[in-house]
C-alpha cells in the first residue's frame, strides 16, 4: 500500500506484510532430522497396520510443503500437520519410544515461521517519502551553475534522506508536472551539497524538512 493510504508516517512505517513461501522437502526433512523424528516418521509411513500409516505416508510423500497461512492449499496442509500433532502418535525406535506428535507440536512454530515471514516494507520510509506519496511535499526553487546544482542546509534535517531535483513543466492547459532530472543522496547534516544536474529553467528540489536555504 502506498503512503496516501495512511494518515501518519508512523502508520505507514508500521504497515506489515507477509512473505509466504513453500518449504522444499529437503529443507523440511532437515527440520525433522534436527529434532530426531525423521526416521520415526518414515518408519510409521511404512509400517503396515499402524493407525497413522496412511496419513503419515501421504504427508511424507510431499515434494514441497505448503504451510502458507493465506493459501487454501496451505490451510489444508496445516490442518493435516495439526491432525498428526493431535493424534498422540509414538513409535518405538531402538527400544526407545519416540513421541512423534509431541515433537511435531514443538516444531510447528518453526515451520510456520519459515513459510510465513512478517516484514515491514516501509519501515525506513522518510517524511519526504510520505509527503511525496500524499502530494504534499514542499519544494524549493534551485538553479544550476556550471552544470552543478548546489543546495545549502541551514540546519540538520530530522533524518537522512534523498531529495530529488525536478523540472517544473507547465502545459498550455495550465496543468503542471514535476519531472525528475537529478537527485541528492544521504542528505542530513547542515552544510553544502552539490551534484551534477542538467540546466533547465524552473528547477525545484524536495524540501520536506524546510531546511534548504
Amino acid at each position: 500500500m502506498s503512503a496516501e493510504n495512511f494518515d501518519t508516517l508512523q502508520e505507514f512505517r508500521d504497515y506489515p506484510q507477509w512473505i509466504e513461501s513453500l518449504i522444499h522437502r529437503d529443507t523440511f526433512n532437515g527440520y525433522l532430522a534436527s529434532v530426531n523424528v525423521y526416521s520415526a516418521m518414515k518408519k510409521i509411513a511404512r509400517t503396515e497396520g499402524h493407525p497413522a500409516q496412511n496419513d503419515m505416508d501421504a504427508f511424507m510423500d510431499s515434494v514441497e510443503f505448503n504451510f502458507m497461512q493465506n493459501s487454501p492449499t496451505g490451510i489444508l496442509q496445516i490442518a493435516a500437520y495439526e491432525s498428526l500433532v493431535a493424534a498422540n502418535i509414538s513409535i518405538e525406535m531402538s527400544g526407545v519410544s519416540v513421541p512423534v506428535s509431541q515433537i511435531l507440536g514443538q516444531l510447528k512454530p518453526v515451520v510456520l515461521a519459515r513459510a510465513n515471514t512478517l516484514y515491514f516494507p516501509n519501515e525506513k520510509a522518510t517524511k519526504q517519502d510520505f509527503d511525496i506519496g500524499h502530494g504534499t511535499i514542499n519544494r524549493k526553487s534551485v538553479t544550476v551553475e556550471k552544470g552543478f546544482c548546489t543546495i545549502l542546509l541551514s540546519a540538520d534535517a530530522e533524518e537522512k534522506h534523498n531529495p530529488q531535483v525536478y523540472r517544473k513543466v507547465t502545459f498550455v492547459d495550465e496543468s503542471i508536472e514535476y519531472v525528475r532530472v537529478a537527485g541528492f543522496r544521504d542528505v542530513e547534516l547542515a552544510g553544502t551539497y552539490r551534484i551534477q544536474c542538467p540546466s533547465f529553467p524552473d528547477l525545484y528540489i524536495d524540501d520536506a524538512y524546510r531546511v534548504v536555504s
